[in-house]
Protein backbone atom coordinates (compact mmCIF):
# COMPACT_ATOMS: atom_id res chain seq x y z
CA UNK A 1 0.00 0.00 0.00
CA UNK A 2 2.82 2.40 0.87
CA UNK A 3 4.49 1.78 -2.50
CA UNK A 4 1.18 2.46 -4.27
CA UNK A 5 0.64 5.73 -2.39
CA UNK A 6 4.20 6.84 -3.14
CA UNK A 7 3.74 5.98 -6.82
CA UNK A 8 0.49 7.94 -6.99
CA UNK A 9 2.08 10.96 -5.30
CA UNK A 10 5.01 10.94 -7.72
CA UNK A 11 2.74 10.63 -10.77
CA UNK A 12 0.67 13.56 -9.48
CA UNK A 13 3.63 15.95 -9.72
CA UNK A 14 3.68 16.20 -13.55
CA UNK A 15 -0.12 16.42 -13.52
CA UNK A 16 -0.03 19.41 -11.19
CA UNK A 17 2.73 20.94 -13.33
CA UNK A 18 0.55 20.69 -16.45
CA UNK A 19 -2.42 22.12 -14.57
CA UNK A 20 -0.31 25.01 -13.29
CA UNK A 21 0.90 25.78 -16.81
CA UNK A 22 -2.61 25.65 -18.26
CA UNK A 23 -3.90 27.81 -15.42
CA UNK A 24 -1.21 30.45 -15.99
CA UNK A 25 -1.96 30.57 -19.73
CA UNK A 26 -5.73 30.86 -19.26
CA UNK A 27 -5.52 33.60 -16.65
CA UNK A 28 -3.10 35.68 -18.72
CA UNK A 29 -5.34 35.30 -21.78
CA UNK A 30 -8.08 37.22 -19.97
CA UNK A 31 -8.22 40.83 -21.24
CA UNK A 32 -6.89 43.47 -18.88
CA UNK A 33 -4.76 43.23 -15.76
CA UNK A 34 -4.87 44.55 -12.16
CA UNK A 35 -3.30 47.85 -13.18
CA UNK A 36 -6.51 48.66 -15.10
CA UNK A 37 -8.11 49.39 -11.73
CA UNK A 38 -5.80 52.43 -11.49
CA UNK A 39 -6.56 53.80 -14.96
CA UNK A 40 -8.57 57.02 -14.91
CA UNK A 41 -8.37 60.79 -14.77
CA UNK A 42 -6.82 60.70 -11.30
CA UNK A 43 -3.84 58.56 -12.33
CA UNK A 44 -1.09 59.59 -14.74
CA UNK A 45 0.35 57.16 -17.32
CA UNK A 46 3.64 57.22 -15.41
CA UNK A 47 1.88 56.11 -12.23
CA UNK A 48 0.13 53.25 -14.06
CA UNK A 49 3.45 52.19 -15.61
CA UNK A 50 5.04 52.16 -12.15
CA UNK A 51 2.16 50.04 -10.84
CA UNK A 52 2.74 47.50 -13.63
CA UNK A 53 6.45 47.45 -12.86
CA UNK A 54 5.83 46.87 -9.16
CA UNK A 55 3.52 43.97 -10.01
CA UNK A 56 5.97 42.53 -12.52
CA UNK A 57 3.44 42.87 -15.33
CA UNK A 58 5.83 44.83 -17.54
CA UNK A 59 7.97 41.74 -18.14
CA UNK A 60 7.40 39.24 -20.97
CA UNK A 61 4.84 36.55 -20.20
CA UNK A 62 7.43 33.77 -20.45
CA UNK A 63 9.57 35.54 -17.83
CA UNK A 64 6.55 35.95 -15.55
CA UNK A 65 5.75 32.26 -16.00
CA UNK A 66 9.30 31.16 -15.19
CA UNK A 67 9.44 33.24 -12.01
CA UNK A 68 6.00 32.10 -10.89
CA UNK A 69 6.75 28.41 -11.52
CA UNK A 70 10.06 28.66 -9.68
CA UNK A 71 8.35 30.25 -6.68
CA UNK A 72 5.52 27.70 -6.70
CA UNK A 73 8.10 24.89 -6.57
CA UNK A 74 9.21 26.23 -3.17
CA UNK A 75 5.61 26.99 -2.10
CA UNK A 76 6.06 30.74 -2.48
CA UNK A 77 2.93 32.12 -4.15
CA UNK A 78 4.05 35.73 -3.97
CA UNK A 79 2.12 38.72 -2.69
CA UNK A 80 -1.45 39.73 -3.32
CA UNK A 81 -1.83 42.61 -5.77
CA UNK A 82 -4.76 43.96 -3.77
CA UNK A 83 -3.45 44.31 -0.22
CA UNK A 84 0.29 43.50 -0.39
CA UNK A 85 -0.08 40.54 1.96
CA UNK A 86 1.50 37.21 1.11
CA UNK A 87 -0.84 34.83 -0.68
CA UNK A 88 0.12 32.04 1.72
CA UNK A 89 -1.07 34.07 4.72
CA UNK A 90 -4.39 34.85 2.99
CA UNK A 91 -4.95 31.19 2.12
CA UNK A 92 -3.93 29.91 5.57
CA UNK A 93 -6.29 32.43 7.14
CA UNK A 94 -9.29 31.39 5.02
CA UNK A 95 -8.65 27.67 4.47
CA UNK A 96 -9.38 26.44 8.05
CA UNK A 97 -12.78 28.15 7.98
CA UNK A 98 -13.68 26.51 4.66
CA UNK A 99 -12.38 23.11 5.80
CA UNK A 100 -14.55 23.39 8.91
CA UNK A 101 -17.63 24.20 6.83
CA UNK A 102 -16.80 21.54 4.22
CA UNK A 103 -16.05 18.93 6.88
CA UNK A 104 -19.45 19.38 8.52
CA UNK A 105 -21.09 19.29 5.09
CA UNK A 106 -19.19 16.11 4.20
CA UNK A 107 -20.46 14.39 7.34
CA UNK A 108 -23.99 15.49 6.43
CA UNK A 109 -23.59 14.29 2.83
CA UNK A 110 -22.40 10.78 3.60
CA UNK A 111 -24.03 10.29 7.00
CA UNK A 112 -27.53 11.36 6.01
CA UNK A 113 -27.18 10.21 2.39
CA UNK A 114 -26.10 6.64 3.21
CA UNK A 115 -28.77 6.32 5.91
CA UNK A 116 -31.53 7.48 3.55
CA UNK A 117 -30.25 5.21 0.77
CA UNK A 118 -30.12 2.10 2.97
CA UNK A 119 -33.61 2.67 4.39
CA UNK A 120 -35.00 3.27 0.91
CA UNK A 121 -33.37 0.09 -0.47
CA UNK A 122 -34.36 -2.17 2.42
CA UNK A 123 -37.97 -0.96 2.30
CA UNK A 124 -38.29 -0.96 -1.48
CA UNK A 125 -41.80 -0.08 -2.76
CA UNK A 126 -42.87 0.75 0.80
CA UNK A 127 -44.44 4.20 1.36
CA UNK A 128 -41.26 5.26 3.17
CA UNK A 129 -39.28 4.39 0.01
CA UNK A 130 -41.50 6.62 -2.12
CA UNK A 131 -41.30 9.46 0.41
CA UNK A 132 -37.49 9.28 0.66
CA UNK A 133 -37.19 9.06 -3.13
CA UNK A 134 -39.40 12.12 -3.57
CA UNK A 135 -37.50 14.07 -0.91
CA UNK A 136 -34.15 13.08 -2.44
CA UNK A 137 -35.16 14.17 -5.92
CA UNK A 138 -36.54 17.46 -4.58
CA UNK A 139 -33.39 18.27 -2.60
CA UNK A 140 -31.06 17.14 -5.39
CA UNK A 141 -32.72 19.45 -7.91
CA UNK A 142 -32.69 22.46 -5.57
CA UNK A 143 -29.96 25.05 -6.27
CA UNK A 144 -27.81 25.56 -3.19
CA UNK A 145 -27.81 29.36 -3.48
CA UNK A 146 -31.63 29.44 -3.65
CA UNK A 147 -31.86 27.17 -0.61
CA UNK A 148 -29.41 29.43 1.24
CA UNK A 149 -31.53 32.50 0.52
CA UNK A 150 -34.71 30.69 1.59
CA UNK A 151 -33.06 29.60 4.84
CA UNK A 152 -32.11 33.20 5.59
CA UNK A 153 -35.61 34.49 4.82
CA UNK A 154 -37.36 31.78 6.84
CA UNK A 155 -34.97 32.11 9.75
CA UNK A 156 -35.37 35.89 9.83
CA UNK A 157 -39.16 35.44 9.85
CA UNK A 158 -39.60 32.60 12.35
CA UNK A 159 -36.30 32.54 14.31
CA UNK A 160 -35.13 36.17 14.51
CA UNK A 161 -32.54 35.40 17.20
CA UNK A 162 -30.75 32.86 15.00
CA UNK A 163 -27.49 34.14 13.39
CA UNK A 164 -27.89 34.76 9.66
CA UNK A 165 -24.31 35.50 8.60
CA UNK A 166 -20.72 35.56 9.71
CA UNK A 167 -18.81 33.08 11.83
CA UNK A 168 -18.81 34.74 15.25
CA UNK A 169 -21.73 36.33 17.07
CA UNK A 170 -21.76 39.96 18.17
CA UNK A 171 -21.94 39.01 21.85
CA UNK A 172 -18.85 36.82 21.60
CA UNK A 173 -16.99 39.54 19.65
CA UNK A 174 -17.80 42.12 22.33
CA UNK A 175 -16.63 39.81 25.11
CA UNK A 176 -13.40 38.99 23.27
CA UNK A 177 -12.76 42.71 22.73
CA UNK A 178 -13.41 43.46 26.41
CA UNK A 179 -11.06 40.68 27.52
CA UNK A 180 -8.34 41.86 25.13
CA UNK A 181 -8.71 45.45 26.31
CA UNK A 182 -8.51 44.39 29.96
CA UNK A 183 -5.31 42.43 29.27
CA UNK A 184 -3.69 45.35 27.42
CA UNK A 185 -4.40 47.89 30.18
CA UNK A 186 -3.95 45.49 33.11
CA UNK A 187 -7.52 45.96 34.30
CA UNK A 188 -9.52 43.28 36.14
CA UNK A 189 -11.71 41.07 33.97
CA UNK A 190 -15.39 41.95 34.21
CA UNK A 191 -16.59 39.47 31.58
CA UNK A 192 -15.86 35.79 31.07
CA UNK A 193 -15.95 33.76 27.87
CA UNK A 194 -15.97 29.98 28.22
CA UNK A 195 -14.87 27.48 25.57
CA UNK A 196 -18.35 25.98 25.60
CA UNK A 197 -19.87 29.39 24.83
CA UNK A 198 -17.52 29.86 21.86
CA UNK A 199 -18.30 26.33 20.63
CA UNK A 200 -22.06 26.85 20.77
CA UNK A 201 -21.78 30.20 19.00
CA UNK A 202 -19.69 28.66 16.20
CA UNK A 203 -22.08 25.71 15.90
CA UNK A 204 -25.08 28.04 15.56
CA UNK A 205 -23.36 29.93 12.74
CA UNK A 206 -22.47 26.64 11.00
CA UNK A 207 -25.95 25.15 10.83
CA UNK A 208 -27.43 27.02 7.86
CA UNK A 209 -24.37 27.24 5.57
CA UNK A 210 -23.46 23.58 6.18
CA UNK A 211 -27.03 22.48 5.50
CA UNK A 212 -27.27 24.57 2.32
CA UNK A 213 -23.90 23.31 1.09
CA UNK A 214 -24.39 19.62 1.86
CA UNK A 215 -28.06 18.71 1.56
CA UNK A 216 -28.07 18.38 -2.25
CA UNK A 217 -25.01 16.14 -2.06
CA UNK A 218 -26.71 14.02 0.61
CA UNK A 219 -29.67 13.53 -1.72
CA UNK A 220 -27.32 12.42 -4.51
CA UNK A 221 -25.52 9.96 -2.22
CA UNK A 222 -28.91 8.61 -1.10
CA UNK A 223 -29.91 7.81 -4.69
CA UNK A 224 -26.52 6.27 -5.41
CA UNK A 225 -26.58 4.17 -2.22
CA UNK A 226 -30.09 2.93 -2.92
CA UNK A 227 -29.13 1.65 -6.38
CA UNK A 228 -25.98 -0.01 -5.06
CA UNK A 229 -27.77 -1.66 -2.12
CA UNK A 230 -30.59 -2.98 -4.31
CA UNK A 231 -28.00 -4.68 -6.50
CA UNK A 232 -26.15 -6.17 -3.52
CA UNK A 233 -29.12 -7.54 -1.56
CA UNK A 234 -30.20 -9.58 -4.59
CA UNK A 235 -26.90 -11.46 -4.79
CA UNK A 236 -26.43 -15.08 -3.77
CA UNK A 237 -24.25 -14.51 -0.69
CA UNK A 238 -27.00 -12.37 0.86
CA UNK A 239 -29.58 -15.12 0.23
CA UNK A 240 -27.17 -17.65 1.75
CA UNK A 241 -26.68 -15.54 4.87
CA UNK A 242 -30.43 -15.22 5.33
CA UNK A 243 -30.92 -18.96 4.72
CA UNK A 244 -28.43 -19.71 7.52
CA UNK A 245 -30.57 -17.72 9.93
CA UNK A 246 -28.48 -14.56 10.17
CA UNK A 247 -30.62 -11.68 11.42
CA UNK A 248 -31.75 -9.10 8.90
CA UNK A 249 -29.92 -6.27 10.70
CA UNK A 250 -26.60 -8.15 10.56
CA UNK A 251 -27.13 -9.08 6.90
CA UNK A 252 -27.77 -5.47 5.92
CA UNK A 253 -25.25 -3.65 8.11
CA UNK A 254 -22.38 -6.15 8.08
CA UNK A 255 -22.61 -7.84 4.69
CA UNK A 256 -24.71 -5.79 2.27
CA UNK A 257 -23.70 -2.28 3.37
CA UNK A 258 -19.98 -3.06 3.40
CA UNK A 259 -20.15 -4.15 -0.24
CA UNK A 260 -22.69 -1.52 -1.24
CA UNK A 261 -20.42 1.31 -0.07
CA UNK A 262 -17.64 0.45 -2.54
CA UNK A 263 -19.11 2.41 -5.48
CA UNK A 264 -20.30 5.15 -3.12
CA UNK A 265 -16.71 5.81 -2.06
CA UNK A 266 -16.04 7.04 -5.59
CA UNK A 267 -18.13 10.10 -4.78
CA UNK A 268 -15.72 11.08 -2.01
CA UNK A 269 -13.07 11.97 -4.56
CA UNK A 270 -15.58 14.21 -6.31
CA UNK A 271 -17.17 15.90 -3.31
CA UNK A 272 -13.94 16.92 -1.58
CA UNK A 273 -12.90 19.57 -4.16
CA UNK A 274 -16.54 20.29 -5.03
CA UNK A 275 -17.30 21.40 -1.47
CA UNK A 276 -14.39 23.84 -1.42
CA UNK A 277 -15.21 25.30 -4.84
CA UNK A 278 -18.97 25.07 -4.30
CA UNK A 279 -18.60 27.05 -1.09
CA UNK A 280 -17.97 30.18 -3.17
CA UNK A 281 -21.66 31.07 -3.41
CA UNK A 282 -22.60 29.78 0.04
CA UNK A 283 -19.79 31.66 1.78
CA UNK A 284 -20.66 34.83 -0.10
CA UNK A 285 -24.33 34.58 0.88
CA UNK A 286 -23.64 33.82 4.54
CA UNK A 287 -20.57 36.12 4.76
CA UNK A 288 -18.47 33.15 5.87
CA UNK A 289 -14.78 34.21 5.87
CA UNK A 290 -13.40 31.27 3.90
CA UNK A 291 -11.86 30.33 0.56
CA UNK A 292 -15.07 31.13 -1.30
CA UNK A 293 -15.05 34.79 -0.36
CA UNK A 294 -11.30 34.94 -0.97
CA UNK A 295 -11.76 33.60 -4.52
CA UNK A 296 -14.63 35.98 -5.31
CA UNK A 297 -12.68 38.97 -4.01
CA UNK A 298 -9.58 37.95 -5.98
CA UNK A 299 -11.57 37.58 -9.20
CA UNK A 300 -13.22 40.98 -8.78
CA UNK A 301 -9.83 42.61 -8.17
CA UNK A 302 -8.00 40.57 -10.85
CA UNK A 303 -5.61 39.43 -8.17
CA UNK A 304 -3.63 36.92 -10.27
CA UNK A 305 -1.44 35.44 -7.50
CA UNK A 306 -4.44 34.65 -5.29
CA UNK A 307 -6.50 33.25 -8.18
CA UNK A 308 -3.70 30.94 -9.30
CA UNK A 309 -2.88 29.79 -5.77
CA UNK A 310 -6.49 28.95 -4.92
CA UNK A 311 -7.02 27.21 -8.27
CA UNK A 312 -3.91 25.09 -7.70
CA UNK A 313 -5.23 24.22 -4.27
CA UNK A 314 -8.49 22.97 -5.80
CA UNK A 315 -6.51 20.84 -8.28
CA UNK A 316 -4.49 19.43 -5.39
CA UNK A 317 -7.70 18.55 -3.54
CA UNK A 318 -8.91 16.62 -6.60
CA UNK A 319 -5.73 14.53 -6.54
CA UNK A 320 -5.99 13.99 -2.78
CA UNK A 321 -9.67 13.06 -3.06
CA UNK A 322 -9.02 10.44 -5.72
CA UNK A 323 -6.12 8.98 -3.72
CA UNK A 324 -8.23 8.88 -0.57
CA UNK A 325 -11.02 7.10 -2.46
CA UNK A 326 -8.57 4.44 -3.69
CA UNK A 327 -7.28 3.87 -0.15
CA UNK A 328 -10.81 3.54 1.21
CA UNK A 329 -11.57 0.94 -1.46
CA UNK A 330 -8.99 -1.34 0.16
CA UNK A 331 -10.32 -0.59 3.65
CA UNK A 332 -13.92 -1.44 2.77
CA UNK A 333 -13.15 -4.42 0.51
CA UNK A 334 -10.18 -6.58 1.69
CA UNK A 335 -10.09 -8.25 -1.74
CA UNK A 336 -8.72 -5.03 -3.24
CA UNK A 337 -4.95 -4.81 -2.98
CA UNK A 338 -2.52 -2.37 -4.59
CA UNK A 339 0.78 -4.15 -5.21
Amino acid sequence: MFAYILRRVLTSIPLLFLLATLLFILIHMVPGDPSDLHIGDRFSPEYVAQIKKNMGLDQPVIVQYGKWLRNVAIFDFGESFANSRTVSSLVLEALPNTLLLSGISLVLIFGLGVMMGVISAVRQYHPSDFILTLVSLFLYSMPSFWLALMLILLSARFFPSWPLSGMVGEEVINKMAAIQEAKEFGEPLTVHLSTWEVFLDRARHLVMPAFALGIAGAAGVARFTRSSMLEIIRQDFIRTARAKGVSGRVVILKHALRNGLIPVITLLGLYLPFLVSGAVLIESIFAWPGMGRLIVTAINQRDYPVIMATSLLLAFLVVVGNLLADILYAVVDPRIRYD
